[in-house]
């Protein structure tokens, strides 16, 4: 990245969303827009980056044929438009605009966040309200990453959305409406974890 964006992207306070849009292409790591404010995304670790692959890999498999597509970790998505922009770990869309569009998801329909000691009050947080308020989504998925736990939010018909946690390698998680299930221990397959 050009030493100037470098100088701008540390001392500037608040950004438009094109200049926004013009430092994060630019740069080498990624960014989030928050209502002005820019964040750089810092690096995973080895047992996050696999635990991104497993899911990728398991829903990769079951979403053939059915018209939708699974990005991870480095697809700007669009929670408000030119107000604030993320990258999920992992999302799926199924909208025609979405894959016109080779930069940006606007619709999604799943998301995960595998959680890490610095974003899992966000992703459980303020991430959660966010990806909820997007009328395209019907799954959100927390994956802990240092003991087995999955926390699946859903939305339901009247619109609320009902979470189920899964603690045991033996649970399968169910998204009926994709026709996808995957079981926790492919989830976290090969990856060393904690009794809960």
């Amino acid at each position: 990245m050009p030493t100037s964006v470098q100088n701008t992207a540390t001392q500037k306070k608040s950004y438009t969303v094109e200049e926004y849009f013009v430092l994060d292409n630019l740069s080498k790591i990624r960014h989030e827009y928050h209502f002005g404010k820019v964040r750089a995304i810092a690096g995973t670790t080895k047992k996050h980056n696999e635990t991104v692959q497993n899911i990728t890999f398991l829903l990769r498999q079951q979403l053939k044929g059915k018209g939708c597509s699974i990005y991870s970790e480095n697809i700007r998505t669009q929670i408000f438009e030119n107000s604030k922009y993320v990258y999920p770990d992992v999302v799926i869309s199924c909208s025609e605009e979405d894959k016109r569009n080779h930069l940006l998801i606007k619709e999604p329909v799943l998301i995960v966040e595998v959680l890490s000691e610095d974003t899992e009050e966000y992703d459980g947080g303020n991430k959660l309200l966010y990806y909820t308020r997007l009328p395209s989504m019907q799954h959100y998925l927390l994956v802990a990453q240092e003991c087995i736990a999955v926390m699946h939010y859903r939305r339901m018909e009247n619109e609320n959305w009902q979470l189920t946690i899964y603690t045991h390698l033996s649970d399968t998680i169910q998204l009926p409406d994709l026709e996808i299930s995957m079981s926790v221990a492919a989830v976290y397959e090969n990856i060393e974890i904690d009794s809960f």
